[in-house]
């Protein structure tokens, strides 16, 4: 069962994307980058039920749409606002056991 925190984590993260997409003029093709954040926040909201799922989930969209860019020579879609992610690591390794801290840190 998640709790009111991952909720309201997600919650606020996915504004800050939208804020963050909303103000920047640099970026180019402003659904993607925000379809790519949201689904990355998104992990957020499982990251206590699930934390390997969560994190391979997360780490692993970020790891794909890293190797799409490079393989098409597109321009940058990241967000800084993606950073989300990051929260997730410490979540494994906080709710994790140890079989998942183990595969997740490989």
């Amino acid at each position: 069962m998640t709790r009111k925190g991952d909720a309201w984590a997600t919650g606020i993260f996915l504004l800050a994307i939208a804020v963050e997409v909303w103000l920047r003029p640099d970026l180019h093709q402003r659904p993607l980058p925000v379809l790519l954040a949201a689904v990355c926040a998104s992990a957020l909201w499982f990251r206590r039920t699930r934390p390997l799922g969560a994190t391979a989930f997360a780490f692993g969209t970020v790891a794909a749409t890293t190797l799409v860019q490079i393989a098409l020579d597109a321009p940058e879609v990241a967000v800084w606002s993606g950073a989300c992610v990051l929260l997730l690591p410490y979540s494994l390794c906080r709710v994790g056991s140890r079989r998942d801290i183990a595969i997740g840190g490989a």
